[in-house]
């Protein structure tokens, strides 16, 4: 009868679900990095893309020119006072969203 060393029951068994409860975890993280990292991509791609205001202060340039060359008095001047305040609120508007798309490329 000689000593055969210490030994624990099922210890293999329970190493070996140590082992898969670990490959779970990093596939399931791995999997949750996956899906933000493609979510990210999409919004950044819409942000591009819906981004369709860039030319609407252009636009609003050449009513006013349209403006004042159609109309008079105090119909012109109301009419110029409001698209000139619809293009510097459009050319802030481009700002704000030029700077958010600037900062959301951050986090890529």
């Amino acid at each position: 009868m000689g000593y055969e060393g210490f030994s624990i029951v099922g210890d293999s068994d329970f190493l070996k679900e140590q082992i898969r409860r670990a490959a779970q975890k990093t596939a399931l993280r791995n999997a949750i990095t996956e899906d933000m990292v493609l979510a990210f991509t999409l919004f950044e791609a819409y942000l591009e893309h819906a981004y369709a205001t860039g030319n609407i202060p252009d636009d609003h340039l050449k009513i006013i020119r349209n403006v004042h060359r159609e109309f008079d008095g105090e119909a012109k001047r109301a009419l110029s006072d409001r698209f000139s305040e619809s293009n510097l609120k459009m050319k802030l508007m481009n700002n704000e969203m030029e700077n958010f798309i600037k900062g959301f490329h951050v986090g890529g």
